[in-house]
């Protein structure tokens, strides 16, 4: 978005416009008739818009044609009049208005005129600052409500004071200013703005520029990433703490039996932290898409059964029954087998520790328009409905008395969820507290051509 300040004599301007090629094609570009004059009527400023509207050429307007014999009777003088009734030193705007412009021709053209004083002063009043140019995305990201807004105060247009002040700063100390915006002040987006004065060849300040830059999904991915950094600091305290303290214990322990209870303790606590580490390094080689998976067609129920066979010396000692309902028939998924085999084995490790002792874990698998439906139920403590819409967020871990005591990252259903979703298919979670949870995996099946 350009603006202009208006601080010149008729020689200025006059210059300003002649040796800016800039300036030439800024206002040549405009469809509407652009003319500048002095108040004696000398023109100055003549653009193709008003050639094509008035008949003149800009030569023949610049050397001899009086800007009062563009208006009927003293219109002029009138329109002169009114634009220098506002406070001495000030540029007054003059509003919008339907009247006559006599062309070269004699013909009488209906016009809707817009003009403005050209203030000698120090330019203070924010409204002698107007918009004299933008592409369609400021509309856009400014929020405004118009398409095209050139001609009007930047105060008017951007309604915030330190939008505009940094506009005034950058046009009266002649400097670059680089500010953010937030969200709620002037658009409903986070932007950068970076505004800078517009030099003329002879190194007169004629305007500025201001870019505005959506930086929304960057602020969004800052806050993630600081999130993220936050959690795992709280995440790896409490662990590296306790290992802490084990190995002091250690230190003290005169008895073997006991100093080799806390060093199995110091190994398990070891090994989650190197889990965690190695969930969030798959979990940012999916995102970053750097994750090559080898696919190849593989029964379901075979990937199942070798989860359920690794998880099921865990669930006997827990005295929980397993139970495997496999589909009448073959379903054949194209997928990498140890990804999500870790799928199934991570959903039947959580199954065990979250489900009392004599309870159950049930395994269906069935074919679904095309798609093998696993569902994974245990008669568990279940999850309370308000934790469930974050049951696959990084790190979440529902907190309560019940889960007290009960080990875990929060990484395994994230991570689950994104190599599901990079095999096309789709992981949800239904629960009622004391009652279970359900957790179902859909795989898209594999056509019967490729199967052979």
């Amino acid at each position: 978005m350009a603006a202009e300040k208006t601080l010149y004599t008729f020689d200025d301007l006059k210059s300003l416009y002649q040796g800016s090629v800039f300036l030439r094609k800024l206002l040549d570009s405009s469809p509407d008739g652009i003319v500048s004059a002095d108040i004696n009527g000398r023109i100055l400023l003549f653009n193709r818009g008003a050639e094509q509207i008035l008949g003149y050429d800009r030569e023949e307007a610049l050397a001899g044609v009086n800007a009062a014999c563009l208006f009927p009777q003293n219109s002029f003088v009138e329109i002169v009049r009114r634009m220098q009734s506002g406070p001495q030193g000030e540029a007054k705007s003059l509003a919008r208005q339907e009247m006559y412009c006599i062309a070269k021709n004699g013909v009488k053209i209906p016009v809707s005129l817009t003009g403005g004083i050209i203030s000698n002063e120090s330019g203070k009043d924010l409204a002698a600052f107007k918009v004299v140019l933008h592409n369609p995305a400021a509309v856009s990201l400014l929020d405004l409500k118009t398409e095209s807004v050139v001609g009007q105060p930047v105060n008017q247009v951007i309604q915030n004071h330190e939008a505009v002040t940094m506009v005034s700063k950058v046009l009266n100390d002649l400097v670059a200013i680089t500010r953010e915006f937030e969200p709620g002040t002037i658009s409903h987006l986070h932007l950068r703005a970076c505004c800078a004065p517009v030099n003329t060849a002879t190194g007169k300040i004629f305007g500025s520029v201001t870019v505005f830059e959506d930086i929304t999904a960057k602020k969004q991915l800052e806050q993630i990433k600081s999130e993220l950094v936050s959690m795992l600091a709280h995440e790896l305290r409490a662990p590296l703490a306790a290992i802490s303290q084990l190995i002091h214990a250690t230190q003290d322990c005169t008895r073997k039996q006991r100093r080799n209870h806390f060093l199995n303790r110091m190994r398990e606590r070891t090994q989650g932290l190197l889990q965690m580490i190695e969930n969030l390094l798959s979990i940012a080689r999916l995102e970053s898409g750097s994750t090559v998976f080898t696919l190849e067609p593989i029964e379901c129920d075979q990937v199942l059964a070798s989860a359920i066979e690794t998880i099921r010396p865990q669930a006997e000692s827990r005295n929980l029954e397993l139970t495997h309902l496999k589909s009448a028939e073959a379903l054949w998924i194209n997928v990498d087998f140890d990804p999500i085999r870790s799928v199934f084995i991570n959903i039947l490790d959580n199954a065990v520790k979250y489900t009392p002792p004599g309870g159950r874990i049930d395994i269906t698998t069935q074919n679904q328009s095309g798609f093998a439906l696993v569902q994974i139920t245990d008669t568990g403590i279940g999850i309370p409905k308000e934790d469930l819409p974050q049951v696959f967020d990084q790190f979440y871990r529902v907190k309560n008395s019940a889960t007290r005591g009960i080990t875990g990252s929060g990484l395994g259903l994230p991570l689950a969820k994104r190599i599901i979703e990079a095999h096309q298919g789709t992981i949800q979670a239904s629960s009622k507290p004391d009652a279970g949870s359900t957790f179902t995996v859909k795989l898209p099946l594999l056509d019967e051509p490729m199967k052979k």
